[in-house]
């Protein structure tokens, strides 16, 4: 295991079942568990929510990179993580 308490396997060993955190509350400050109370519309692809976040910072990382005087990064964020909220929310 890593400093960052990544096994062998690449997941946090807080994650892995039988791991630290045993995998027991697998659903606690996930998307699949905002499925699960309803906070988000039941079939919403998580995976693919989870990969538009990551993709999304890492272009607003790009863009800060090359000119950081001109990327406003955690207006721009919040900006698209209200209206990916909007989306996957309940009507």
């Amino acid at each position: 295991m890593d400093e960052l308490g990544v096994a062998d396997g690449g997941q946090p060993e807080g994650l892995r079942p039988g791991g630290e955190g045993g995998g027991a509350r697998p659903h606690r400050g996930t998307a699949s568990g905002g499925v699960a109370r309803g906070e988000l519309r039941p079939g919403t692809d998580c995976e693919a929510a989870g990969r538009e976040i990551l993709a999304v910072m890492d272009g607003l990382q790009i863009q800060w990179v090359l000119a950081p005087a001109s990327v406003d990064m955690p207006a721009r964020l919040r900006g698209f993580l209200d209206r990916l909220l909007r989306d996957l929310s309940p009507a």
